[in-house]
């Protein structure tokens, strides 16, 4: 194993392995210090792409760590579980990307932030986010095909865009009621997506938010100032329930198309038969 040693600061960044030790290593237990001579370096970081496309079948982050860096495990093909300790702050962009074999991520009291794409093509089928996570970006969670289950940290106020884009396997979702803003495409894609629940307190739906998922009835808060274009692209709609300020049958077009034959009718009379007004 490859370490960069910062002895002034008495820290070092775990850089990868040497390839021609590594073809025989099924376990990667990264170091939680390392020695300059006599100075004692603790573990903070991981370089970017340390062990991206790597063979382990087993990684150990040790409890000194604090960041991990961008595609420091991506496309490790053969890796199951991990657990991320709670010394770990940040997790940097596309972390465990395409990791299509890891079924089992414990994220420990302690991770703030969660950038774009970190675990994108994993298999998990559930994932707790501790309260500790403030910054949750995009792409986070996308093409988790397996995922059917998201308990999110207490306060978060935005559901990022395209968090949950592609998730095939999500059938309801149940929005915290501390949200106020959901991210454009968040759970586009979502195939088997057919309830959904909305809190009071909610302001923005972004473009394409639920574009593309089998929902058949929507109650929108009366607290739902903008909606963007194809938020509710969802041909299978069949009633809707939503504040009067959205009263408008150009607006709603935008906002849910007209590809849903029950929700808009074909005359006048008949053209907003499955809005209801509150």
């Amino acid at each position: 194993l490859r370490y960069r040693l910062y002895p002034n600061d008495r820290n070092a960044v775990f850089m990868g392995v040497d390839d021609f030790l590594f073809q025989e290593t099924e376990t990667v237990e990264i170091l939680s210090h390392v020695k300059y001579g006599s100075v004692r370096c603790a573990v903070t970081r991981t370089d970017q792409d340390a062990l991206k496309g790597e063979t382990a079948h087993t990684l150990v982050i040790p409890t000194t760590l604090k960041e991990i860096g961008p595609y420091a495990f991506a496309y490790m093909q053969n890796l199951k579980r991990v657990v991320i300790p709670s010394s770990v702050r940040t997790i940097k962009r596309g972390a465990f990307a395409g990791c299509t074999n890891l079924s089992s991520i414990t994220i420990e009291p302690g991770v703030r932030l969660i950038e774009g794409t970190s675990f994108a093509g994993t298999a998990i089928t559930s994932i707790t986010l501790p309260n500790t996570v403030k910054d949750l970006q995009t792409y986070a969670f996308s093409e988790c095909k397996k995922l059917t289950t998201v308990k999110f940290p207490v306060g978060i106020k935005k559901i990022s865009e395209n968090l949950f884009e592609g998730c095939e396997s999500i059938t309801s979702v149940v929005v915290p009621s501390t949200v106020t803003e959901i991210g454009s495409s968040a759970y586009s894609g979502c195939k088997r997506l057919s309830s959904v629940t909305l809190p009071e307190g909610l302001l923005k739906i972004g473009d394409g938010a639920f574009m593309r998922t089998p929902i058949t009835k929507l109650v929108i808060p009366s607290t739902v100032v903008e909606m963007g274009t194809w938020a509710f692209f969802c041909p299978k709609l069949t009633s809707v329930t939503l504040p009067a300020r959205f009263n408008d049958p150009m607006v709603l077009v935008d906002i849910f198309d007209n590809s849903a034959s029950k929700l808009f009718g074909t005359s006048q009379a008949t053209l907003l038969q499955g809005f209801t007004f509150k």
